[in-house]
């Protein structure tokens, strides 16, 4: 407690009692938190304490007093939330003005007895949103003040919340299937994150959230951890050659990497979608617990994956500026000439092409898709989740010069999009393009949209097929797959 040292005052603190010697103990609902005696409870600054003392029962401070530098009291008693009422009394020195009284500003008279009051009492926590054991989904919101609210969740679609009395509105859904759903609030027409969830996240594009519902006892999910041996995620920073600008790359080594010090490995770029940025392939799409659960189980070969950030001449929240094409052309300039010879100079790494993949989703499957067709003496293993390409895309002009050295140099061409995805149209078109290229690729319709849930799938499904240099094996991994 401090004051303004203008005035000369005597206070009485929430549940001083008594205020005098000679009065018997408080009244019931009162605490005594001053003895009528001295400071005994209270810390004042020492040696010189003759700043506060205790008059009559009353704790009294001369604010011009000798004592310099700290001249608040403290009580050595800890409280949670509390309201603290304060009275302040003009002080006659050397005694008390016993008929100087506090008027209210309604003009009445404050009573000297001021009762403790006990802390508010605290809402319950709320877990939102609520996975329950048979898989049924529970959000909860607290919006006492709303009209209507309801939750938008990719598995079951808009489902309406009802309040309870306590201004807490919820719903329970489900069971959707396993899997990583996006999901938000509307409230009286605002769309909001869950304010109770930690499964939030943003982007170029502004904050997300999302729900894990996890597989069945005993059945995992292929994207979810599980106890195996876990590789390393790795944060670099660098210049960039192309722009000057200081960007980032996550980097995922494989279990064993730090040990098997004469191992080379092959390595896979893994690029995000729109909006995202480098830290998203771990966040959200969890390529490094796919990876070691592949691994775990014999299914993967050994791999550095290498997610860089995709946007390079926007670093806001818009688009880059210009085409889409002159996009994918900054990215592959400053993936060619920093990103692989940064990774190359600080891991070991194989550098031919049968040795390097590049695989992206949504936009960064249209960059993959560029980079990969159109380097392919760097690339021979090339994928595209739900990609951003066309029947006239750029990547097709270096196929139809050569298609037959074209088909030599790869490995591997997968694409694969969800048949509810807004991209099957153009990635129809662009797979019936490679059909009369007669390049060789393989391609899949799946179900799904365009989401994290299915690019983890995908993911699952091609890493197995990587590095592989017999064709029969690639073969038995589709078919295990299935």
């Amino acid at each position: 407690m401090s004051w303004n040292p203008k005035y000369a005052l005597v206070l009485a603190v929430v549940g001083l009692w008594p205020f005098s010697s000679g009065i018997a103990a408080p009244p019931e609902g009162f605490a005594s938190l001053l003895s009528d005696k001295d400071l005994d409870g209270w810390v004042v600054r020492q040696p010189d304490n003759h700043d506060w003392s205790v008059v009559d029962g009353v704790i009294d401070c001369d604010p011009h007093g000798p004592a310099k530098g700290d001249q608040n009291l403290w009580t050595k008693k800890e409280y949670g939330d509390f309201e603290l009422l304060v009275d302040w009394r003009i002080k006659e020195s050397p005694y008390v003005n016993r008929n100087a009284r506090i008027i209210l500003p309604d003009g009445s008279y404050k009573k000297d007895d001021i009762k403790e009051l006990p802390p508010p009492r605290r809402d319950a926590m709320l877990v939102s949103p609520e996975v329950r054991a048979d898989g049924q989904v529970t959000f909860h919101l607290r919006a006492p003040k709303a009209d209507k609210v309801s939750v938008i969740c990719e598995a079951v679609g808009t489902q309406a919340m009802v309040k309870d009395a306590n201004g807490v509105w919820s719903v329970t859904v489900g069971p959707p299937p396993p899997g990583i759903y996006d999901c938000q609030f509307d409230v009286d027409g605002l769309r909001i994150t869950d304010p109770a969830s930690p499964n939030v996240f943003g982007n170029r594009q502004g904050s997300r959230g999302y729900v894990e519902v996890p597989g069945p006892p005993g059945h995992p999910r292929r994207d979810e951890c599980r106890d195996v041996p876990h590789g390393t995620v790795t944060i670099h920073r660098y210049a960039s050659k192309l722009t000057g600008a200081r960007r980032r790359v996550h980097v995922y080594a494989p279990p064993g990497y730090p040990q098997q010090t004469s191992k080379q490995y092959p390595v896979l770029y893994l690029l995000h979608g729109s909006g995202d940025d480098d830290s998203h392939g771990t966040l959200l799409g969890r390529a490094n617990v796919i990876a070691d659960n592949l691994l775990a189980d014999g299914r993967a070969v050994p791999m550095l994956i290498v997610m860089p950030d995709g946007h390079v001449a926007d670093r806001s929240h818009e688009r880059e500026k210009g085409s889409r094409n002159r996009g994918r052309e900054l990215f592959e300039k400053d993936l060619l000439e920093s990103v692989l010879p940064l990774v190359e100079a600080n891991y070991r790494v194989l550098t031919d092409p049968q040795h390097r993949g590049i695989v992206g989703l949504s936009i960064g499957g249209g960059q993959s898709i560029g980079v990969g067709l159109g380097h392919l003496d760097q690339f021979a293993w090339v994928g595209a989740f739900s990609a951003a390409v066309s029947g006239n895309d750029p990547a097709l002009a270096a196929l139809r010069n050569d298609p037959a050295a074209a088909n030599q140099k790869l490995k591997l061409l997968w694409i694969a999009v969800g048949k509810d995805d807004f991209l099957l149209a153009r990635n129809r078109d662009f797979v019936k393009a490679l059909d009369e290229l007669k390049i060789r690729h393989t391609s899949q319709e799946t179900a799904g949209t365009h989401a994290w849930g299915v690019w983890r799938g995908y993911l699952a499904e091609f890493l197995p097929l990587l590095f592989r240099q017999n064709l029969w094996s690639r073969l038995m991994i589709s078919i295990e797959s299935l």
